[in-house]
């Protein structure tokens, strides 16, 4: 996380693994400090400097935005991690671009 926003703006996660999402914050300001995560009832979190590291079980793919939704990024879960289909999520991320 930096001034520019979230780098990647897209993440592969498997389905029912419990994970460790880091993030590392180079460069807080007023427009990045916080995440918001909409499809969990925009549940938000306030990050600090250095490593920021949220643990949870994925089950479903979900947007998340700075709190001023000036940069966002998707997560796009999977069943199988070792198998996926980058031209799909390809697809999906540009649907969910133009839905904007």
């Amino acid at each position: 996380v930096n001034e520019n926003g979230f780098e990647p703006a897209v993440i592969v996660m498997q389905s029912g693994l419990e994970t460790i999402w880091q993030l590392n914050c180079e460069s807080l300001d007023e427009k990045n400090y916080r995440i918001s995560f909409p499809a969990y009832g925009n549940q938000g979190m306030e990050l600090g400097n250095g490593i920021n590291s949220i643990r949870f079980i994925p089950e479903f793919d979900f947007t998340y935005y700075s709190w001023k939704k000036d940069f966002g990024g998707f997560v796009k879960i999977v069943d199988d991690i070792s198998s996926i289909d980058i031209e799909e999520i390809r697809n999906t991320v540009v649907e969910l671009n133009n839905s904007y």
